[in-house]
């Protein structure tokens, strides 16, 4: 996930360094300002625009795929008191988790 997170911050961030979002808006920029002087500028900036919608799409799925690999909130309550209830046992019975665990499998098989 820190690796599609990383990848979303160098495609196109709200700070202020430089992403590949801005730069690509920057030479479409310069490109559409001397689109008189040449018909090169004029394809670079076609191209350039067609970069742009490609690094849309790039972040989209990245982003898909950052929120895909948060932890759900639920599940990770549950976890937590189920985690709770194992060390409340565990004191209680005076036993350590691990044995608790093996005291708990016996009683199901008697």
């Amino acid at each position: 996930m820190q690796e599609a997170s990383h990848g979303l911050h160098l495609l196109d961030n709200d700070t202020d360094e430089p992403d590949v979002m801005t730069l690509l808006g920057q030479a479409i920029k310069l490109c559409d300002n001397q689109m008189s002087v040449s018909q090169t500028f004029e394809q670079a900036s076609e191209q350039l625009h067609l970069a742009q919608q490609q690094i849309t799409e790039v972040t989209g799925l990245l982003s898909d795929y950052a929120e895909q690999q948060l932890p759900d909130p639920e599940r990770l309550q549950t976890l937590d008191s189920l985690i709770s209830l194992g060390h409340r046992l565990s004191r209680k019975h005076s036993l350590p988790t691990s044995d608790l665990i093996d005291e708990a499998k016996a009683g199901k098989r008697n």
